[in-house]
């Protein structure tokens, strides 16, 4: 369904935990190739959260 969204998307906000290494890995492995693989030009901006905990 998140694909059918992507092609009227400006821009891609992702956030993950830095308090995570598997959060990170995530936004690698799963959300960027998604992303790049159907708006290759899009800005992607990733935004660390959790700081407080780390």
């Amino acid at each position: 369904m998140r694909p059918l969204y992507y092609p009227q998307t400006d821009l891609f906000l992702i956030t993950f935990s830095i308090a995570s290494n598997i959060s990170f890995y995530n936004v690698e492995s799963k959300w960027i190739p998604e992303i790049r693989a159907h708006c290759p030009d899009a800005p992607i901006f990733l935004i660390g959260t959790k700081r407080d905990l780390r």
